[in-house]
């Protein structure tokens, strides 16, 4: 796990608001305390150090109270830790021969293509939306079946008279209203025989 070591940034001495904090907190205290640290080993066993008065150093007429910087000052810091994660950030040796890469194709399941090809191919030439479960259904539904198949002039009929493409299909209203005719017919002799009786 990497540890970053953050060294105070640059003191602005006068700025200090305090004499206590002007005796105590100076710039001069605040290097002792930095080299006091070097020679602990706290900067060496650290993964990095960021060095806080490499980039406040110039800057330092710019802490209001001595102590805080401006956000741009932090600003400049957390850039320089971000530019650092690149190679703070532990990543997995791997040799170019543990590395395994499929061949093209390797991975497909030329059984799953074919029944997907043969479910497109049922859908496009037995005219059914839903792949084929139409037909599968009159097995279930014994009155009054109608094929898929069957539906499909009734269907784009409309469409192609409007479209003017087709002159196939004319003669599939006036069928539909014969038979229209017919029903009425049949309802008005069962009407009638209903009476009778």
């Amino acid at each position: 796990m990497p540890v970053i070591w953050f060294s105070p940034p640059t003191i602005n001495t006068i700025a200090l608001n305090s004499d206590e904090k002007r005796a105590q907190m100076n710039e001069e205290s605040i290097e002792e305390m930095r080299q006091m640290y070097e020679k602990l080993g706290v900067t060496s066993s650290v993964s990095f150090v960021l060095n806080g008065p490499s980039f406040t150093r110039e800057r330092v007429a710019e802490s209001f109270d001595g102590v805080h910087y401006p956000a741009a000052i932090y600003n400049a810091g957390a850039q320089i830790l971000l530019n650092a994660l690149d190679w703070l950030m532990v990543s997995p040796n791997r040799d170019e021969e543990d590395l395994y890469l499929p061949k093209p194709g390797s991975l497909g399941i030329p059984y799953l293509g074919l029944m997907m090809i043969c479910i497109a191919l049922i859908g496009l030439f037995f005219f059914d939306g839903y792949l084929g479960f139409s037909y599968l259904a009159q097995f279930f539904v014994t009155n009054d079946t109608v094929s898929p198949g069957e539906l499909y002039e009734d269907a784009f009929t409309p469409i192609l008279k409007r479209l003017k493409i087709s002159q196939k299909y004319e003669k599939a209203p006036q069928e539909s209203s014969d038979n229209h005719e017919i029903t009425e017919f049949t309802g008005r002799s069962s009407s009638s025989l209903s009476k009778r009786r």
